[in-house]
């Protein structure tokens, strides 16, 4: 009975450990985040007709609006 109840103390605290090593607590990521919300939203980038003509010119499909409003996310005609 005393080698379980040793063991089982031996493998929580292992346990316990490990999760603070590889990440800490999960509880403070959604603070974390709500901070960020708070804050305000992330800067835009400023886009110009150049960079929006450059991507319709590659897909002519896709929306001007979507174009402009990935331009503006990432700020790269390479990435949108």
């Amino acid at each position: 009975m005393n080698d379980s109840v040793s063991i089982l103390v031996a493998v929580f605290l292992i346990l316990v450990i490990l999760r603070w090593m590889l990440g800490g607590s999960q509880s403070n990521q959604p603070h974390q985040q709500l901070g960020q919300r708070q804050t305000g939203r992330r800067p835009q980038h400023r886009v110009t007709p150049q960079m929006i003509e450059m991507v319709r010119a590659m897909f002519p499909d896709i929306p001007t609006a979507a174009i402009q409003a990935d331009l503006q996310r990432t700020g790269s005609v390479e990435t949108t």
